[in-house]
């Protein structure tokens, strides 16, 4: 029997998308992204819709786990994983995995600045999830 699971703000896939605010984590990988492969002098660009791919495929790459990445693109029946070769080829898939940025590394503070953030990387990723986690809070539900 299929449920469809509707909650007071929405489908849980948007609740998901709006607690973890997942448009501008998008948004964020997308620029910082695009702006680390022209640091790098390399032909790369993304988007956000394949930025929401890519963690879409993560995502069921941990839950459908295999003994290595590339196995989800291979041709053995045991092996092979269409929801995932029908959206990325593999190389494509490790070029964004190969160029994923959430800050931009030349504002990075050095190892002996008093501002140095062990987290410089992902610092972004992380107050944006603070931020999301804090605005879907609902205090009279506790």
């Amino acid at each position: 029997m299929d449920y469809e699971v509707i909650v007071a703000n929405g489908t849980l896939y948007e609740v998901y998308c709006e607690t973890c605010s997942l448009d501008t984590l998008v948004e964020l990988a997308t620029n910082e992204s695009n702006r680390y492969a022209a640091q790098q002098g390399h032909q790369f660009e993304t988007n956000p819709e394949e930025i929401k791919a890519f963690f879409g495929i993560l995502v069921l790459m941990g839950y459908h786990s295999l003994p290595s990445t590339r196995n989800h693109w291979s041709t053995d029946a045991d092996l092979h994983v269409p929801y995932v070769t029908d959206i990325i080829t593999v190389k494509r898939f490790e070029a964004l995995k190969r160029h994923l940025h959430f800050n931009n590394n030349d504002e990075a503070p050095s190892r002996d600045s008093a501002e140095f953030d062990r987290a410089y990387k992902v610092r972004p990723v992380i107050n944006e999830l603070n931020a999301a986690f804090q605005r879907a809070r609902q205090p009279e539900l506790c």
